[in-house]
């Protein structure tokens, strides 16, 4: 493990470790990319190779004068771990 932290927010706590490729064992994800404008909305497309990506980007910069296209490759993910589950047993109330 080269790593990790606690991180709080709104939506809870979370604690974040760093694995070294060698110790993660899942299966790894494939590399991707994708293109982003700014003020065109979020990208939503994933280029499976940079090839793809760069001939969209120029595309796209040709149908945006003066627009910066950026290809961004992602470079990590979080997952969130499996959350302990509990049990609680409720008063029963009788059916009539």
């Amino acid at each position: 493990m080269i790593g990790s932290y606690s991180h709080s927010d709104r939506v809870g706590k979370a604690e974040v470790s760093f694995l070294t490729p060698a110790e993660d064992s899942s299966t790894p994800e494939p590399r991707f990319w994708m293109l982003f404008i700014p003020g065109n909305g979020a990208p939503a497309f994933r280029h499976m190779s940079y090839r793809s990506a760069h001939g969209e980007a120029c595309r796209l910069a040709r149908k945006f004068p003066k627009e910066k296209v950026y290809i961004l490759e992602a470079s990590q993910y979080v997952v969130t771990a499996e959350q302990p589950v509990e049990l609680y047993t409720t008063t029963i109330i009788p059916t009539p």
